[in-house]
């Protein structure tokens, strides 16, 4: 973009993504979701999205999105990118329309997909390194600074300290993960899983990582399209530590609310019963799932 003229402030990031996606499609109109991470702008065929709480990682999203779509993943294609006015990159990528996920046969899907990156990807493009937004560069450490000063009951802390261990340890299988299989960032049309968007979070770890976002209602039918398209089985118990991590670090930092972890908790039980990690002396409690900032 051009600076601005003598004596006229930088216009802010929206109206700066605005003028892109507008010189993209002249005379169109567009659509913003902002209010998270991320500003996105949607036009007609292209989207624009900027990092607002920390600088996208262009080059090394692009190169994820490239290796994701060779083995079957349908991360976006870019079309452009660049600064806008004040440092901020942004990102353009061919505009995909669908909905969230909701049956069990296109949560499935979405598990065929995670198979896929775990057992056919490059992790070379995955090795981003550390995180610039501070919460997620250290996560585990933020999770287990919560469950020590928070009421999060005793076998729940258990289970994050096991993730953090698995999270630090740097033998064993580390795989490719995307890092946020929530359902703002898969779109379904049809019956196909269309879109997985939002690779900022892409790096290597254990298989179990990635279920951390997948919501514990989806985890049969995730589990049974991963394991249908070659993944193993997983440790349930690790599984739920890395997802209680992600919500305690997340409400440590006030993106969730007081609570959420222990009330994911609750939703995780059964299937750490299940696992053999804990009884379940009464039928868990119907906690809403929490959910991190809009769509990115």
């Amino acid at each position: 973009m051009s600076a601005p003229g003598p004596g006229r402030p930088p216009a802010g990031p929206a109206a700066q993504a605005a003028a892109v996606l507008a010189a993209l499609e002249p005379g169109g109109s567009f659509d913003t979701r902002g209010g998270g991470n991320c500003l996105v702008l949607l036009g007609a065929e292209h989207v624009v999205r900027v990092g607002l709480s920390f600088a996208l990682r262009i080059c090394a999203e692009q190169r994820v999105w490239t290796e994701a779509r060779r083995v079957g993943a349908p991360a976006p294609q870019a079309r452009a990118s660049g600064v806008l006015e004040g440092g901020l990159p942004y990102q353009v990528y061919r505009r995909v329309d669908g909905r969230a996920p909701r049956s069990e046969a296109e949560w499935a899907r979405v598990g065929e997909v995670a198979a896929r990156l775990h057992t056919r990807a490059d992790p070379g493009p995955f090795d981003t390194g550390d995180h610039p937004l501070p919460r997620r560069r250290d996560r585990y450490g933020t999770a287990l600074e919560h469950v020590r000063s928070a009421m999060v009951p005793a076998a729940a802390a258990e289970l994050v300290r096991a993730a953090e261990r698995d999270a630090r340890r740097s033998e064993g299988a580390r795989v490719a993960l995307h890092g946020d299989l929530r359902e703002d960032n898969l779109l379904v049309s049809g019956r196909e899983l269309v879109a997985v968007l939002d690779w900022s979070d892409a790096a290597l770890g254990s298989p179990e990582a990635e279920w951390a976002a997948v919501p514990p209602a989806r985890w049969a039918a995730f589990g049974r399209g991963y394991r249908s398209a070659g993944g193993r089985a997983p440790d349930l118990r690790l599984a739920a530590g890395h997802a209680l991590a992600r919500a305690a670090a997340l409400e440590h930092t006030g993106v969730l609310g007081r609570g959420a972890t222990a009330g994911l908790w609750e939703q995780l039980r059964p299937h750490c019963a299940r696992a053999g990690a804990v009884t379940v002396p009464h039928p868990p409690t119907q906690a809403p799932v929490p959910r991190e900032g809009t769509p990115t």
